[in-house]
């Protein structure tokens, strides 16, 4: 046997002999072959012991080669076996490092597990510190229901004492509504005739039959009431925070009533400016306004589409009137209190039943409607509108009656004298038109430098005996004409800074009301 076959099976041996349990298998195959081996070894051996007798004794050539090919066959296979054998050692040493990595793991996974066991038994602890506190609530809330329960008793009792309080207190406000409605209607009625009284006086000393300077029948229909144009600024107020929309007296000229955009209704005393107590009951600015006759009513016309109608006696709103589909521009009176009649940019003029509240007939027409006027005979009515013209119609038909005038520019403000003989037509080109309603003829077309139409939609109005024609301006000057001439009388300025959106004259007094895009509102006498 060689050396170093030797000195390898010798080397396998010594590791067979401190191999573990697990490679048992491994070393009892390596062993057999190696046993396989040395036989195969002492077998070659003999064979070759029996090669050299046959060379002694001249064996045959052919048989010898046979044995030099099964040599080196015997050889080659003992290559392989060695081959097998180291890879054999190579795969144990790997798994010998597989093992001391395994052994390491195994310890951190340890040391893990005595982790959480040590969390485990921390949480535990808190979990029993929960659970008594959970006993703790439970108790705490059974307490807490058992108080809550009384407490509902008291409740209940205190609520059933409440609805009593309550249906006693309502009691008591209805009677003591019933009883302020009584003292007001009866301090209205006082009032009433306190100022019809002053009115008759006012009028018995104004009360004057005058001969026109010219030869014109339209101040001879009706006996008229002398009136003087204003000349100064009685007093002034600041009335509106925002800008200032529309201006009117009542129907006695006792006191103003004022809008703005700051979506309040103001009662002013008609002299001293005097605050009386606001109206209420609308989210958005009015534009227009309208009392009636007896000023138990005021009609007005919203921003957003609605129509009011207040109760003057208690500010209540009686009615709110809905279904135009624009601003409502113009509002009035027709046939006493009973009907009214509203005009909006929707293009459509709506008659309405007042005391039920519902509408009664519409009317299209065929522009946007800027400015609405009712004539004295309140069967017909005026409306102004964008494209210029200035139709009439009859509250009993659907189409214009007769067309009062044609301008060039949109229709700004309308107003018929208080004789109901004369219209001023006001439009965006700073001109004022004045119209005989019976011919429908244009007496005069008046303009003045220092007027300016001061908005889309403004408020102008007629003296009392319909002499006067007074205006507002842009610039904040207030301008007076003289109808009969067609000429300037006056021209008022150094109160209003802002332009002049609404001027009134006060229908018994020889005084005029004027409110500005500011909210100033100015007394002139």
């Amino acid at each position: 046997m060689d050396v170093w076959k030797q000195c390898i099976a010798e080397s396998l041996k010594k590791r067979n002999d401190i191999q573990s349990k697990p490679f048992v298998k491994l070393l009892n195959d390596y062993n057999k072959i190696r046993c396989d081996t040395e036989n195969y070894n002492f077998a070659n051996e003999l064979r070759f012991r029996e090669m050299r007798v046959l060379d002694k004794s001249f064996v045959d050539f052919e048989i010898k080669s046979e044995l030099e090919a099964k040599i080196q066959e015997a050889e080659c296979k003992l290559m392989e076996i060695y081959k097998t054998q180291t890879e054999i050692a190579q795969k144990y040493m790997e798994c010998k490092d597989d093992c001391i990595k395994l052994r390491v793991t195994n310890e951190s996974i340890k040391k893990e597990h005595t982790r959480y066991k040590e969390a485990f038994e921390s949480i535990s602890d808190d979990l029993e510190a929960l659970i008594e506190f959970e006993k703790k609530l439970n108790i705490s809330k059974n307490m807490l229901s058992s108080e809550k329960l009384q407490l509902e008793e008291k409740t209940n009792s205190l609520i059933a004492e409440k609805e009593i309080l309550i249906r006693s207190n309502s009691e008591l406000r209805e009677r003591l509504i019933v009883m302020t409605e009584d003292l007001m209607d009866k301090e209205n009625e006082i009032n009433s005739l306190s100022q019809i009284l002053n009115t008759k006086k006012n009028f018995l000393d104004d009360y004057e039959i005058i001969e026109p300077e010219q030869d014109d029948d339209l101040y001879k229909s009706l006996p008229l009431m002398v009136s003087s144009p204003p000349r100064k600024c009685l007093t002034s107020i600041q009335g509106h925070e925002v800008e200032g929309e529309s201006l009117i007296y009542n129907s006695n000229g006792s006191c103003l009533i004022s809008s703005g955009n700051e979506k309040h209704l103001k009662v002013w005393d008609s002299l001293s400016l005097y605050e009386r107590p606001m109206i209420k009951g609308f989210t958005h600015a009015i534009i227009s306004m309208r009392t009636s006759f007896t000023d138990e009513f005021l009609f007005a016309g919203c921003s957003n589409t609605y129509a009011y109608l207040w109760s003057l006696r208690n500010g209540r709103v009686k009615h709110t009137l809905t279904g135009h589909a624009g601003k409502i521009t113009g509002v009035g009176f027709l046939s006493g209190n009973h009907e009214g009649i509203t005009a909006s940019e929707d293009k459509t003029v709506r008659c309405w039943e007042l005391e039920k509240g519902y509408c009664i007939q519409t009317l299209g027409t065929p522009s946007i409607i800027y400015a609405l006027e009712i004539m004295s005979s309140e069967r017909c009515f005026l409306t102004g509108h964008k494209d210029g013209h200035v139709r009439m119609y009859s509250n009993k038909s659907k189409k214009p009656v007769d067309e009062v005038s044609r301008q060039n520019s949109p229709i700004a403000s309308l107003c018929i004298s208080p004789c109901g003989n004369l219209t001023a037509i006001g439009t965006r080109e700073n001109i004022i038109t004045v119209v005989d309603m019976r011919m429908l003829d244009i007496l005069h077309s008046i303009t003045h430098k220092f007027y300016q139409c001061p908005s889309l939609r403004n408020i102008i109005s007629f003296s009392k005996d319909s002499r006067y024609l007074i205006a507002g301006s842009f610039s904040g000057d207030i301008i007076i004409w003289d109808t009969l001439h067609g000429t300037v009388n006056n021209v008022l300025k150094g109160t209003h800074k802002k332009p002049v959106v609404a001027v009134q004259w006060s229908p018994y007094e020889n005084n005029v009301a004027s409110l500005d895009t500011s909210g100033l509102i100015s007394v002139w006498t």
